[in-house]
C-alpha cells in the first residue's frame, strides 16, 4: 500500500518540473516531509490541453458518499478491481489524475516490529503515482479528493511490502491524464510499470507520527554498530 509520502516542494517547483499551467488554489502549498491521509497533497489533472496542479485531500470521497469520513478507508485502490468496483469504475474512464511526491514510506514487518523505509527515485526529482479523483459536495461544503492506485510489488520491493503504488514514467503520466487514452491499455501497462530506478533505505521511527515533520523524516536511520563493525 501507500500510506505516507514526502513532498517538501513548493507549488512553483512542481509546476516547473511538469510544465503545469498554474496552482489552482489561493493558499500556497505547504511543503511537508510527512504527508498523511486526509491531508492536502498536490495532484495533476488535465484541463483542455494543459496540466493543472490542484490541491486535493488524500483519501477518496466519492460524490455519492453520505459522509466525508469514508475517505479514511479509500486512500488506496487496488489495480485488480478498478474496473469492477462501483466506486472506481467510472473514475477510471473520466477522472484520472497524477499524485506527485518526492517519495513514499513503507513499513516492513518483522518479529522485532515494524521498520519504516523511504522509497524514492535515484534520478527523477519527483515520483508520479497513478491516481483517481472525485468531487464530493454536501450543502456548501465541497471537497476534491484522490486515491492512489496500488499494484503487486516489483521484485526489489517485495521484501518490504506486498503492495506498491502504480508508478508512471514521464511519458506515461501524460497519457494517463489524457481522456483520449483507453483505460484498458493504460491499466495493463501500469500492472507492469518499471521501477528500476527506485532506491530505498530504512529511516527512523520519527516518521511514525504524522505530526512529526522536517528533513529528519527522510534521513537514513543510524545503524547500531555490531561486533563485526569494530576495528
Amino acid at each position: 500500500m501507500c500510506g505516507r509520502m514526502s513532498l517538501p516542494h513548493t507549488a512553483a517547483e512542481i509546476m516547473e518540473v511538469f510544465e503545469a499551467s498554474h496552482w489552482d488554489a489561493a493558499p500556497p502549498l505547504a511543503p511537508s516531509y510527512n504527508v498523511a491521509p486526509s491531508q492536502v497533497a498536490a495532484v495533476l489533472r488535465q484541463e483542455n490541453e494543459s496540466q493543472v496542479l490542484h490541491p486535493m485531500h488524500w483519501g477518496l470521497i466519492p460524490r455519492w458518499a453520505k459522509s466525508r469520513s469514508v475517505g479514511y478507508k479509500m486512500i488506496n485502490a487496488r489495480i485488480e478491481t478498478l474496473t469492477t468496483k462501483p466506486a472506481y469504475r467510472s473514475l477510471v474512464q473520466r477522472k484520472r489524475c497524477v499524485a506527485v511526491a518526492q517519495g513514499y514510506y513503507e513499513w516492513q514487518k518483522s518479529p522485532a516490529g515494524k521498520t519504516p523505509f523511504f522509497i524514492t527515485s535515484e534520478r527523477a526529482p519527483l515520483l508520479c503515482f497513478a491516481a483517481l479523483w472525485d468531487r464530493w459536495q454536501h450543502g456548501e461544503n465541497a471537497v476534491s479528493s484522490f486515491t492512489i492506485i496500488t499494484r503487486p510489488p516489483a521484485p526489489k520491493l517485495a521484501q518490504i511490502h506486498n503492495r506498491m503504488p502504480a508508478l508512471l514514467t514521464p511519458q506515461q503520466h501524460k497519457r494517463w491524464l489524457s481522456p483520449a487514452e483507453p483505460p484498458e491499455l493504460l491499466l495493463a501497462e501500469l500492472a507492469q510499470s518499471a521501477s528500476d530506478d527506485l532506491q530505498f533505505y530504512p529511516v527512523s521511527n520519527f516518521v511514525n507520527r504524522p505530526a512529526n515533520n522536517g528533513p529528519r523524516c527522510v534521513e537514513p536511520a543510524h545503524k547500531e554498530p555490531s561486533l563485526f563493525d569494530l576495528p
